[in-house]
């Protein structure tokens, strides 16, 4: 998931942008009252002595040097100051004292208006206001002002420093708000997502906001009308699948007694074959009541909460198909690891691995070998059926556990009700390709961890 696309995210990116904003505008604001309660009267007198003093550089020398020695000695604005007049060619025509050394009088060529800037530095820093006189002089007021110069840039810095810890601290704030404002949803998810079939009875609790409260609100109607759907549909899979019952067993009645005459009046392959498919309706109306028990939540929580050992299981299994397998003239080979103990039940485990048996039995060549291996892996138990028939269409393997799916192994409701089944004793199920040829069913069962083990 695109971090851009958390609320989160985007609502606290949404706030530092307009803290940044505010902030940059409070610092700025804050560092030019600074500067002119600190430097404005200062550049304000300069400025005007500057520009006084350019208006009369057309006066001759021995009085435009008294002017500027008059304004040289005046100190009320600071020690250090000093006046040059520079004419039209860059030499001095006069001035009122020693410029300190490193300070620049001579302004930028082209300049038409007058200014102020601070040249100098460390303790040489000066205050030096330029203006341009009419015929190509230029007059240059400076006074040492290093001090001011100083608190203004300290200014600057302890104002910086102080915003992006504000913003550092509203980042912080608003993520811990946001997180608090999303949590309630968080918590949402994470309830809605532990809703399934068997559990659409459950409501959603409010979270004490309106915004969320009418969420839920919303979505538990939608789990009223999805519970009375799923449970109408599973009403009607029940009844159809027990009403489908009993005429099928009168059939097959009918059928067997057929089959069984010495002289029967209809071809006896017809009617092994009819006995054959009412038998597949028969194994498909279970299978179809099964799974409507299953995903309906009927099977109640007890009966999925005893211990079960998959090696006898498994054992029990292959000695209850070992006759069949013998009359088909099939290898058949099951293998343990005892104990293999996992929390279940044990008919519903019964059922997952007769069907993955009996899939591979009627879907291989009769001289196609037949494999249960049953094990343990670390916390879990494994049960692997494999089988050495043609194998499965790569194309098909996604699809293995559809429902009434036409092609591959176990067209119908076996491999979906091993799904379903397994699903509700949390564990997982694949139907893969068998490493020299043939098809392999791995179930993975979470095993019993009982008081001492780990």
């Amino acid at each position: 998931m695109s971090l851009w696309r958390s609320l989160r995210v985007r609502l606290t990116v949404a706030f530092l942008v307009l803290a940044t904003a505010t902030v940059a505008v409070a610092a700025t604001v804050t560092v030019l009252l600074v500067e002119q309660a600190t430097l404005g009267t200062l550049d304000a007198v300069l400025l005007e002595e500057a520009t006084t003093l350019a208006a009369l550089v057309d006066l001759p020398s021995d009085r435009l040097g008294g002017a500027v020695r008059d304004i040289g000695r005046e100190t009320d604005m600071g020690p250090g100051k000093f006046v040059v007049v520079r004419g039209a060619d860059g030499s001095v025509v006069a001035a009122s004292r020693a410029v300190p050394p490193g300070v620049v009088t001579r302004g930028p060529a082209g300049r038409r208006a007058a200014f102020v800037a601070t040249v100098g530095e460390d303790e040489a820093m000066f205050r030096v206001a330029w203006a341009p006189a009419p015929d190509g002089a230029t007059v240059a007021i400076g006074i040492h002002a290093s001090g001011a110069i100083r608190t203004v840039q300290r200014t600057r810095w302890a104002v910086a420093v102080a915003g992006l810890l504000l913003l550092a601290i509203l980042a912080a704030g608003a993520w811990t708000i946001t997180g608090r404002a999303t949590r309630a949803l968080d918590q949402l998810t994470d309830e809605v997502s532990t809703i399934q079939a068997g559990s659409l009875a459950r409501r959603l609790s409010t979270r004490g906001t309106d915004e969320v409260d009418r969420l839920v609100h919303v979505l538990n109607r939608v789990l009223e009308r999805l519970q009375a759907s799923v449970e109408q549909l599973r009403r009607f899979t029940a009844d159809a699948a027990h009403e489908l019952r009993t005429p099928l067993a009168a059939v097959r009645a009918r059928l067997e007694v057929a089959l069984a005459e010495d002289a029967p009046t209809v071809p006896r392959e017809q009617v092994a074959d009819a006995l054959e498919q009412a038998e597949r309706l028969g194994r498909l109306a279970e299978d179809l009541l099964m799974l409507a028990r299953v995903e309906g939540g009927t099977v109640a929580t007890s009966v999925l909460d005893g211990v079960v050992d998959l090696a006898a299981l498994v054992q029990e299994v292959g000695e209850a198909l070992s006759p069949l397998a013998e009359e088909q003239r099939r290898p058949f080979r099951w293998t343990t690891d005892a104990p293999l103990a996992v929390r279940g039940s044990e008919p519903l485990l019964k059922r997952v691995v007769l069907n993955l048996v009996d899939n591979a039995f009627r879907h291989t060549p009769a001289e196609a070998a037949v494999d249960i291996v049953a094990r343990r892996d670390g916390t879990h138990a494994i049960v692997d059926v494999g089988d050495a028939g043609p194998g499965i269409d790569p194309t098909l393997l996604p699809h293995v556990f559809d429902r009434f799916r036409s092609g591959g192994p176990g067209a119908g409701l076996g491999l979906a009700l091993v799904r379903e089944i397994v699903a509700r004793h949390g564990g997982t199920v694949a139907i893969v390709a068998g490493r020299d040829g043939g098809t392999a069913a791995r179930v993975r069962l979470p095993l019993e961890c009982r008081p001492g083990q780990r």
